[in-house]
């Protein structure tokens, strides 16, 4: 008895340790794919620095992931073309081919991440001044260090994606 319940404890220790390790993967994917906040008086998106130990441990958080989720060949060869330092458990097998993490686009970069940051933020102060919008959005402006404009902007038109997103799943059945 005594020892099944030692048995018991080491694997829900064992599954607290894999829990953080994966919300740690989480955190370091999300760096690499979407950047990371830094603040100075504004909100700014930096980028992991390329070929650093940041995204060296990013990389193979996220070739974990893929393992985990994709079983077979094109899983395995796709997670050592994010990462080929992680060892593979197919026999031989090495990497065809590598990703590289650089900027999708030239010119302005993607607003989305802190967009939804903004939209989060304006909907917390809108629960604390029980829904009045001029405030949340003043209180917004001064957080991000937006125009008031951009970040009225921002949340009118994430309001109506969700409007449409809410419409297309739940069609009104009178016309």
């Amino acid at each position: 008895m005594i020892k099944k319940a030692r048995d018991v404890i080491d694997l829900y220790r064992e599954k607290i340790a894999r829990d953080k390790q994966s919300e740690a993967d989480a955190v370091l994917i999300m760096q690499l794919l979407a950047g990371r906040e830094v603040r100075a008086g504004k909100v700014n998106i930096r980028y992991l620095p390329r070929n650093g130990p940041e995204e060296r441990r990013a990389r193979s958080a996220l070739a974990r992931e893929v393992r985990r989720h994709m079983k077979g060949f094109s899983g395995e060869l796709l997670a050592l073309a994010i990462d080929p330092r992680t060892p593979t458990a197919i026999p031989g097998m090495r990497p065809t081919r590598k990703i590289l993490f650089i900027g999708a686009a030239q010119g302005k970069e993607s607003k989305w991440a802190r967009d939804l940051r903004v939209v989060h933020f304006i909907r917390g102060e809108l629960r604390k001044t029980t829904g009045k919008l001029e405030p949340a959005l003043a209180a917004a402006e001064a957080e991000f260090g937006l125009k008031r404009s951009s970040v009225h902007s921002i949340y009118t038109s994430h309001q109506r994606l969700a409007e449409k997103d809410w419409q297309r799943l739940f069609p009104s059945k009178t016309k």
